[in-house]
């Protein structure tokens, strides 16, 4: 099952604002806000952010997050993979994992997506971690 959402939350994941993707997602009235904005809405979007670093991102820089997430689609469905959205409601987005600070916006899943419901442990690290950082997770695991 692909997100009805999937789209625009994995262009939001692109976007170039790092971790203030949290703070945009906070100002869209939804999902597909971020699809359908006018130059004009993201500007005032992206105003609303305390940051500067925003201040220049354009329509094109949003379509062209739009065409990699639509890549990113064509994989998922090409592995007959699922994906779920924050924006998704409690039956599909696992209830624990959205109350942490700044969940994941949207989660890839390979087989069983009702798992995310059972009970489980995850353990989540950095994309480059140190060699110590291996040896702990490992530890845990």
């Amino acid at each position: 099952m692909i997100s009805p959402s999937g789209r625009a939350a994995l262009a939001l994941d692109l976007f170039p604002v790092g971790v203030l993707k949290w703070d945009l997602l906070a100002l869209l009235h939804s999902a597909e806000e971020l699809e359908q904005a006018t130059q004009e809405r993201l500007d005032q979007i992206f105003s609303s952010l305390s940051t500067t670093r925003c201040s220049h991102l354009s329509a094109a820089t949003r379509d062209e997050c739009l065409e990699k997430a639509d890549a990113e689609l064509h994989r998922l469905i090409s592995l007959n993979a699922s994906l779920v959205t924050l924006f998704d409601g409690s039956d599909a987005y696992p209830v624990c994992l959205r109350e942490c600070y700044r969940p994941p916006i949207f989660l890839e899943i390979l087989g069983d997506p009702g798992i995310l419901h059972a009970n489980c442990l995850a353990i989540v690290g950095s994309r480059k971690p140190t060699a110590e950082g291996v040896r702990t997770a490992t530890d845990i695991a």
